[in-house]
C-alpha cells in the first residue's frame, strides 16, 4: 500500500501529459472509488457530513495535477471498490 501511495503522490507532482489525462480521466473527470467507514478510503463526520480520507486526498491531488475534475464514487462494499477499475472503466481506487 505504501508503495502505491508514494507512486501516486510522485505522479501527482510530475507534469501530466495528454496521454496521462486520457488514460486516467477520459471524460475529463478523475473518478475515484471509495468505501465509507474505512479510514484509508473515506470517513464521513456524522455531524457535519464532511468527508476525509487518504483516497480522497490522493485523488484530489492527482486530479489537480491532471487539470481535470475530481469525483469520488462511494461503494457499499470494499470488494466493489477493488473491482471498479476493471469493471467500470477508467477508475482509480486505493
Amino acid at each position: 500500500m505504501f508503495t502505491i501511495v508514494v507512486s501516486i503522490a510522485a505522479h501527482a507532482q510530475a507534469a501530466s501529459s495528454a496521454e496521462d489525462r486520457q488514460a486516467l480521466a477520459p471524460s475529463d473527470t478523475l473518478r475515484v472509488g471509495v468505501y465509507p467507514a474505512s479510514p484509508v478510503s473515506m470517513v464521513r463526520d456524522p455531524k457535519s457530513g464532511e468527508t476525509k480520507g487518504i483516497s480522497l486526498d490522493l485523488g484530489q491531488a492527482l486530479a489537480t495535477s491532471l487539470t481535470v475534475a475530481f469525483e469520488s464514487v462511494e461503494f457499499a462494499r470494499m470488494i466493489d471498490v477493488i473491482e471498479a477499475p476493471s469493471s467500470k472503466g477508467a477508475w482509480i481506487s486505493w
